[in-house]
Parts: C-alpha cells; structure tokens; sequence
C-alpha cells in the first residue's frame, strides 16, 4: 500500500502536520489483491488506528502537550496487524515465480 498524508480543506492542524491521509492500491491491484483483500487492509488500518495514542511532548515551547508528530502503538494491536499482513503476504507472494519462501522460511 502506498501511504502519504495530505492536506484536506479546512484542516485545522494545517498543511505541516495533516490530517489525511492517501491509500494508493495500484501494487496491490496489480498481485491479484481484491475486494475483499481491501477490506481486511481498512480493518488492519482502523485496528492500529484505534489502539494508537499520541505521545507528549517532552521538550521545547509545548512541553506536556500532546505531540502531533509521535505516537505509540498497542503492542498486542501491533502484533496482530503484523500477523495479518504476514497472512495476505503470504497469499500474494511478490514473486511466486521465485522459490524465497523456502530459502527465508516464510
């Protein structure tokens, strides 16, 4: 998946520390990924969503605030989601032609 933040109108915290975001699918279109493959992608992204919070800041003007730059993720959260893209890279190797799997122990 191809992810970069951007702008969107009326953005409140403005253009340096956006609020949205851009999913680019063409790659994943392009290994064979459907449309129920994009819907396990949404869930994984709302799980880490859901279990991320941002950090406070630990130095400079905005000392105590919470940070717009840094934030933790659940470990547990991060675990599964890792596990769920390992699964639907599993599914979709990247190179099927190429026997790697073996050589890495996927």
């Amino acid at each position: 998946v191809t992810l970069n933040r951007n702008t969107i109108p009326f953005d409140p915290n403005g253009a340096w520390f956006t609020s949205g975001l851009r999913l680019g699918t063409p790659a994943l279109t392009t290994r064979g990924l459907g449309t129920t493959d994009m819907a396990e992608i949404a869930a994984i992204l709302k799980l880490i969503l859901a279990h991320t919070t941002p950090s406070r800041n630990e130095s400079g003007k905005n000392v105590g605030e919470l940070s717009k730059t840094k934030a933790t993720v659940d470990k547990a959260a991060a675990d599964e989601a890792r596990a769920r893209v390992a699964a639907l890279l599993h599914r979709y190797p990247l190179y099927p032609e190429l026997p790697l799997q073996a050589e890495l122990g996927i």
